[in-house]
């Protein structure tokens, strides 16, 4: 099994983390929905420059929804009301695409996570033109936020996978991690249960990580990342932790490349930045209310 490091240094072992896993685990983020196109404005409120009244509530009450989405498709992340100020936030964006067409669909982190992660999630959401063509009883607000908000749930069902990688698993969990040492194991200090994640498929851990390295007299600092793969629970100090039994180690500075980890560790030094979900599946178990975990509350 795996080694009980959080960072290796060449000739030897270093201390670990704290074994304890960080309270909260999951990060809090606020998910917020905008409505750019200006073929909605103008339908909703006949000024597509702007987010008149009937296009404010609209988005007011998406955002309730998409909330409620969130927390059923990504559990793994603790998702506040939007009139909390938490450090992240999710924006889902109804664009136009710049060469018309249709109506884009697109999923964003903003805030202190941000500078971690530089992709977005694009997929289509509407066609212009049939947009275009609707008679206003198309466009009442109590009608499209039950049509709409099916329609994301849709879509992020959909690119499930996408979003968690490229966007929602970019927020940090709270979570030690010990590094493997001799073999391809290592252990993840959180359970299933305060991720609220399904026992199947594993789940896949992505550590990014600070690497020094001492070459010719000169320190080169870079960042790598590594993925744990294959994450199932086990028993360590009779708490329920993750032991993930394979991992996948690029160095993602100043240019990504794929690299032996146990090579590197040998003459580098290795330390965990952050600890993320890769990829995921929520467990069905309902907590409080809607599914949605109350205030202060960590499963």
């Amino acid at each position: 099994m795996g080694g009980l490091l959080a960072c290796l240094m060449p000739g030897g072992l270093v201390a670990p983390d704290a074994l304890q896993a960080l309270a909260p685990v999951r990060p809090r983020a606020v998910v917020r929905v905008e409505i750019g196109s200006r073929i909605y404005r103008a339908k909703l409120d006949g000024d597509g420059n702007r987010c008149g009244t009937k296009c404010t509530a609209l988005e007011t009450s998406l955002s309730v929804a998409a909330r409620r989405i969130f927390d059923s498709q990504f559990r793994f992340v603790d998702w506040r009301d939007g009139t909390e100020r938490t450090a992240d936030t999710i924006v889902i964006r109804l664009r136009e695409k710049p060469i018309g067409g249709h109506i884009e669909f697109v999923v964003t982190l903003l805030g202190r996570s941000r500078a971690s992660s530089a992709d977005s999630v694009v997929t289509q959401f509407d066609d212009f033109f049939e947009a275009k063509a609707r008679d206003a009883s198309y466009w009442t607000p109590s009608r499209l936020q039950q049509v709409w908000a099916d329609l994301i749930a849709a879509k992020l069902n959909a690119c499930a996978p996408r979003v968690i990688q490229a966007v929602v698993g970019r927020l940090p969990l709270g979570a030690s991690v010990n590094l493997p040492g001799a073999d391809s194991s290592s252990r993840v200090d959180v359970s299933a249960d305060s991720l609220r994640a399904a026992a199947q498929p594993p789940i896949t851990f992505l550590v990014r990580v600070n690497i020094e390295e001492l070459v010719q007299g000169v320190t080169l600092r870079r960042l790598g990342e590594l993925k744990l793969v294959d994450c199932l629970e086990g028993d360590a100090n009779r708490q329920k932790r993750y032991v993930c039994r394979r991992l996948e180690f690029s160095v993602i500075s100043p240019a990504r490349a794929v690299t032996d980890f146990f090579a590197l560790s040998s003459r580098a030094r290795i330390t965990k930045e952050s600890v993320h979900v890769y990829f995921y599946a929520s467990s069905a178990s309902v907590v409080s209310n809607g599914g949605i975990v109350a205030a202060g509350e960590d499963p």
